[in-house]
């Protein structure tokens, strides 16, 4: 049984977190989601329109439900973005702390397989690099 569209009627049990964030976004849009390091802040009308962004542009590089992502970036409104999208799709994502070891970046990778790697070290923002 798929889950229930975000616009379902309020009670309707929704069990993907995408639809769920979906469904709050489409009743507070307005509302502040995220606030940066920086002070800037990002309306949740904002976040929900970068993820399905986000989640076309995985699909379109083959990501499917069931597809694994590896996140590589310190915290910020994008990242957010992109952990929304995965979950919009059925996607798994698994998040890489650029202050980690070494030895437990490689771990993690070799443990989730990952079918794609996103990360932000580029000054054009975020970059992509596909196993």
């Amino acid at each position: 049984m798929a889950p229930p569209h975000p616009s379902a009627p309020p009670g309707t049990y929704v069990y993907n977190l995408g639809f769920l964030f979906e469904r709050v976004a489409a009743t507070h849009g307005s509302r502040r989601a995220l606030r940066s390091r920086d002070g800037s802040a990002v309306s949740y009308a904002e976040l929900a329109a970068e993820s399905a962004r986000c989640a076309r542009w995985l699909l379109s590089q083959g990501i499917a439900r069931g597809s694994v992502v590896a996140i590589l970036a310190d915290k910020s409104p994008r990242i957010y973005a992109w952990m929304l999208g995965c979950l919009r799709i059925g996607a798994a994502y698994t998040i890489l702390d650029p202050g980690s070891p070494g030895a437990r970046a490689e771990k993690m990778l070799t443990t989730a397989q990952p079918s794609l790697l996103l990360h932000d070290r580029t000054s054009e923002g975020l970059a992509v690099a596909q196993r």
